[in-house]
């Protein structure tokens, strides 16, 4: 399962209906809504950066941030939907 259907489905955990109960063309909106979701989180906050900086400076910092970036677009690149 990708990280964007991960988020999709757990969307969708918070109402009453699980994913093999909506039709494929809601499963699509929530795979969207998860993409965009994710999309948002590619620029991480200056708290995250620090707590991902494994030393001082801003090259640790730089790391940091730069590893959740590539993470973010790794999960971007993936398949909407996987088995």
């Amino acid at each position: 399962m990708t990280m964007i259907e991960r988020v999709a489905r757990a969307m969708l955990a918070t109402g009453p209906l699980t994913w093999d109960q909506i039709h494929p063309k809601s499963q699509s909106d929530y795979i969207k809504m998860a993409r965009a979701a994710i999309a948002a989180m590619r620029e991480p906050s200056e708290a995250m950066i620090k707590e991902g900086a494994y030393g001082s400076g801003e090259d640790s910092a730089g790391v940091a941030c730069g590893a959740w970036k590539a993470m973010i677009d790794e999960a971007l690149k993936q398949k909407e939907v996987s088995s």
